[in-house]
């Protein structure tokens, strides 16, 4: 196993998945360094709305497909 700081973990992550989506729904084209100043600011309230937000209580979990690094896939069906 290796040890690698943020910076370190964050390049290793990037060079891959621009080379191979692995998982992931496409590859990586580019990414946005941190230390740059990037202003993004999502109102949750305007967010949810607008309909872009889907509440845990109108889903019905049905069963998981598949697990990976980032989480498990579920099939749900919007009720």
């Amino acid at each position: 196993m290796a040890l690698f700081t943020e910076r370190g973990a964050t390049v290793l992550l990037t060079q891959h998945y621009q080379k191979d989506a692995d998982g992931l729904c496409c590859r990586l084209k580019y990414s946005i360094d941190k230390t740059q100043d990037v202003s993004v600011v999502v109102n949750k309230e305007d967010f949810e709305k607008t309909g872009w937000a889907i509440k845990k209580k109108d889903l019905a979990k049905k069963s998981m497909i598949g697990k990976g690094e980032f989480g498990g896939e579920r099939t749900d069906t919007y009720v």
